[in-house]
């Protein structure tokens, strides 16, 4: 009981650029850099060690948050109540599952397709957030330190690999990334769909936000997800996001005159 009850202390909402969202902004920031000049050359060995140690503090938090989510208490009762929609599956959650492959797997196609994927889609989802969080701060003390953390462990591993790894890449395993994240956005288009009929009581299904049974504001687009189509809108959100992720991937290159970043024939 006392764990919920510290996980439900209230707050005041943080303002975005506040006080304690630019603590934050400049913590992961200056760790980013920091990170990224320490690992550029590092032994893999200890990119590894590194990688795990901020997924272990990612997935701890995040199961914090799940309990926060499903548990609360009522007549000095913990009561459990299952909430579908705070599953941990949004764009922003991939790390969770993604961080351990480039953590254990072995050298190969699938590690850096999963690098580069965290380098680019997974940076761009964090800095989303980071930039603009006014759909993330809440009354909760605690999840407001979460979503930061979390967000900030996200930026600090994409930045940290796709400087590592940037020589490595090429369009061909773009490509590939591009392939995963619109395998993750049909997986959560299904999940959208599947679990409102099981879970009818519960309105805020909103798998990567992109469901069409939901009302939500965006930051700079607003409600355009209510003024179009649906399969438009994900379309978009599709493009968009690969769109800034291809030149997350190909300004490396430029600025360190990198052709072989952007060839297709073989891995570099």
């Amino acid at each position: 009981m006392k764990l919920i009850e510290f996980l439900s202390k209230t707050c005041e909402i943080p303002l975005p650029y506040g006080t304690f969202h630019l603590i934050f902004l400049s913590i992961f920031f200056g760790a980013s850099i920091i990170g990224a000049i320490i690992f550029r050359k590092g032994k893999e060995k200890s990119l590894r060690i590194f990688i795990g140690v901020l997924w272990v503090v990612m997935v701890v938090m995040e199961i914090f948050k799940l309990i926060r989510n499903n548990f609360y208490i009522q007549d000095n009762t913990v009561v459990f109540g299952f909430a579908p929609n705070c599953l941990s599956y949004q764009f922003c959650s991939l790390p969770l599952y993604f961080l351990p492959v480039v953590v254990f797997a072995k050298e190969g196609k699938l590690r850096d397709t999963f690098s580069l994927f965290l380098g680019t889609y997974g940076l761009i989802a964090g800095l989303s957030v980071f930039i603009f969080p006014e759909t993330v701060f809440d009354e909760f003390l605690f999840s407001n330190y979460q979503t930061m953390i979390h967000h900030g462990i996200q930026v600090l591993t994409g930045f940290v690999l796709l400087v590592r790894y940037y020589d490595k890449y090429n369009l061909r395993m773009f490509f590939r990334t591009f392939v995963l994240f619109y395998l993750t956005v049909l997986l959560a288009q299904f999940l959208n769909e599947l679990l409102p009929a099981y879970f009818p009581e519960c309105t805020s299904i909103d798998f990567f936000y992109i469901s069409p049974k939901t009302i939500r504001e965006f930051p700079i687009i607003g409600n355009l997800k209510q003024q179009i189509l649906n399969c438009s809108f994900v379309l978009g959100y599709i493009g968009v996001f690969s769109f800034v992720s291809f030149l997350t991937y190909i300004i490396p290159s430029l600025i360190s005159f990198n052709k072989k970043c952007f060839s297709i024939k073989k891995e570099c």
